[in-house]
């Protein structure tokens, strides 16, 4: 029997110790593999990391700032 569990954040921390990530835009997946994976990659998942784009910028952008 295999046993999933799904995680939904927006914070970088929480992505440690996943299996998997799913980099989702406008509700589309658009990369997917692990933390390491996706930084070394280069896409979208890096870009937001390397901007930090994570809790803060989030909560900017959904206060309207």
């Amino acid at each position: 029997m295999c046993i999933r569990d799904s995680l939904v954040t927006h914070r970088f921390v929480d992505l440690g110790w996943v299996d998997e990530v799913l980099v989702l835009d406008r509700g589309r997946v658009v990369e997917r593999g692990t933390h390491e994976g996706l930084l070394e990659h280069r896409g979208l998942y890096r870009k937001l990391y390397d901007t930090g784009l994570g809790e803060k910028a989030l909560e900017s952008l959904l206060a309207g700032e």
